[in-house]
């Protein structure tokens, strides 16, 4: 389940940490609904995604097919749908990045998960790296040296907001 997830405008990242049970498809789900509520601007500003796994306890595979992948794509794209900027080109330039569930059967589970889902895509190239921490996918990034902003950011709850 989503236990928290953050916006840091400043250095274009959207960070969703997960924990407990991770059912069906919630990474997608919760991506749909986060952009959704942002303004289309705010949308192409995101350039680099987290998906903070450490805390999940356990994965199921349910909704890990084709179908349901060239569904999700679809949506994205319509939610991304721009008058002028190419919506498919901004979401094949996002960088993402998984902090991978620590437990070992979990992380087995999520591999899994990951391996069904990677011949699903046809539209949305899907790079992903995978880390251990929260520092080697900041450094993966090129956030490396922003650390110790964006974990606090992180850790007090709220939002890095630039005007």
């Amino acid at each position: 389940m989503l236990l928290d997830s953050y916006i840091c405008p400043e250095y274009e990242l959207l960070y969703m940490k997960f924990g407990g049970e991770y059912r069906g498809a919630e990474i997608d789900e919760t991506l749909l609904q986060i952009a959704e509520e942002l303004d289309i601007e705010t949308r192409y500003k995101v350039r680099l995604v987290i998906m903070d796994l450490r805390d999940v306890l356990s994965v199921d595979l349910s909704d890990s097919d084709r179908a349901r992948v060239r569904i999700f794509e679809r949506r994205l794209l319509n939610v991304f749908s721009h008058p002028i900027k190419d919506a498919l080109s901004h979401l094949n330039s996002i960088k993402r990045t998984c902090i991978r569930p620590i437990d070992p059967e979990v992380a087995a589970q999520w591999d899994e998960r990951i391996r069904r889902l990677k011949v699903g895509h046809e539209a949305i190239e899907e790079p992903l790296s995978e880390h251990s921490d929260l520092a080697g996918a900041l450094e993966h990034l090129g956030l490396g040296q922003s650390y110790s902003d964006i974990v606090g950011a992180i850790r007090a709850g709220r939002t890095i907001q630039t005007d």
